[in-house]
């Protein structure tokens, strides 16, 4: 069986790659440690090759946690 699949950057013809959790898997944790990697994966690539983080869902859902503890801390004050 073969997947053929494409890929743009900023207008650049890019090679994307989906990282997915285990379902025990805490994405906040997955995303940072891949955060930290970047730079040494960086160094290990050709020159005008460059790495980026370009989708990851971290953010919806810390800004999820965010609000929620928000919500929490709202209705213990009143």
């Amino acid at each position: 069986m073969t997947i053929e699949t494409s890929a743009i950057l900023h207008g650049k013809t890019a090679v994307h790659l989906g990282l997915f959790s285990t379902s025990t898997g805490n994405p906040l944790i997955i995303v940072d440690d891949i955060r930290q990697l970047l730079p040494n994966i960086q160094k290990t690539l050709s020159l005008g090759v460059k790495v980026e983080l370009v989708f990851e869902t971290s953010h919806f859902i810390q800004a999820s946690i965010n609000k929620v503890t928000k919500i929490l801390l709202e209705s213990l004050i009143s």
